[in-house]
């Protein structure tokens, strides 16, 4: 059977929809056409929901939202007394996202915050806090995202990184694609860091699933 038709079952008949995630889809297209590109494969979105619903989520974080796809999974996933702090450079990206946060009625689960992500978990309580992170932003920043948000996150809590096989690119060892070498660097990073148990899943663009000792 052709892949196009299992990933279309899967999308619109196995899996519960996410709420407002064909609203983000549309409008993304409408507003930014082939950046659409960008947001996270609903298949991922699917197993983030999932993960966060499994693992009884009440503090999330999120990394790059753009219009918001991966958000719309979080929240989805997260309890009644569940937050998201979500962290993006982009005003124009994020308009999209806070659209649908408020149709869905999520305003209260998340807080965004419009500025340099490094900056930003620095400037946040060093404490133990979030229960799950996803990362999707800047591709060269994955290493220094690794070393801010361990710190940040309760013991057993997941880190989930987007996009760590780069189109299949990180696979050839002599690759000349400058992201596609970086997240080489990042994913040996990962794997060998003592405080996480890292597995890397072929999911969509790749994941790494981090869970903190």
């Amino acid at each position: 059977m052709p892949a196009e038709k299992v990933f279309k079952y899967l999308d619109e008949t196995a899996n519960a929809e996410i709420a407002g995630l064909e609203a983000v889809r549309r409008m993304t297209f409408e507003r930014f056409g082939d950046e659409m590109r960008k947001m996270s494969g609903v298949e991922v979105c699917q197993f983030v929901r999932w993960i966060v619903k499994q693992m009884n989520v009440t503090r999330a974080l999120e990394l790059g939202v753009f219009t918001g796809s991966s958000s719309l999974a979080i929240l989805d996933g997260l309890g009644p007394d569940g937050r998201l702090d979500a962290i993006d450079v982009s005003a124009d990206y994020t308009s999209v996202a806070r659209d649908v946060w408020s149709a869905e009625g999520f305003d209260s689960k998340v807080n965004l915050i419009l500025d340099d992500a490094l900056k930003v978990l620095a400037g946040l309580d060093q404490r133990p806090t979030y229960d799950f992170a996803y990362v999707d932003a800047l591709k060269e920043e994955y290493p220094a995202y690794q070393d801010a948000i361990v710190p940040l996150m309760k013991q057993g809590g997941l880190i989930v990184f987007d996009n760590i096989l780069w189109k299949g690119l990180v696979a050839d060892p002599e690759t000349t694609d400058a992201s596609a070498r970086l997240i080489q660097a990042s994913n040996l990073k990962l794997r060998d860091d003592p405080r996480l148990d890292t597995t890397f899943i072929s999911l969509d663009d790749g994941l790494a699933l981090c869970k903190v000792l």
